[in-house]
């Protein structure tokens, strides 16, 4: 995806696990820290709205690097978290794609 190159099924794995990670760091961690979630967010929803417009999956640097942040997160949880947490995260995320909002990230 760096090279700009990306699809849909990409893009939506990507969200996939920014939002699985920011369920499981609200049920170990709390509503804290999540700056990192929030940033990420935006620069996959500017990513993907580049890519519609012009068939390029292009994230600035700077967004990048949010991602990745998030994207390393998300892969410690693996590793960390029992797989009930996953589970959770995942039945949480599926009632939310079920709303009418726009991100299931805690603002404030």
């Amino acid at each position: 995806m760096q090279s700009g190159n990306g699809s849909t099924d990409a893009i939506g794995k990507l969200f996939h696990a920014l939002y699985v990670a920011y369920y499981v760091h609200v049920a170990t961690i709390g509503y804290l820290d999540l700056d990192q979630f929030r940033t990420a967010e935006v620069a996959l929803h500017d990513g993907a709205a580049i890519w519609k417009e012009t068939g390029n999956f292009d994230i600035p640097e700077g967004s990048r690097v949010a991602i990745e942040c998030v994207l390393l997160l998300y892969d410690q949880q693996l590793a960390d978290q029992p797989a009930h947490r996953f589970s959770s995260a995942a039945d949480k995320l599926a009632r939310f794609l079920t709303t009418p909002d726009i991100s299931p990230i805690v603002t404030g």
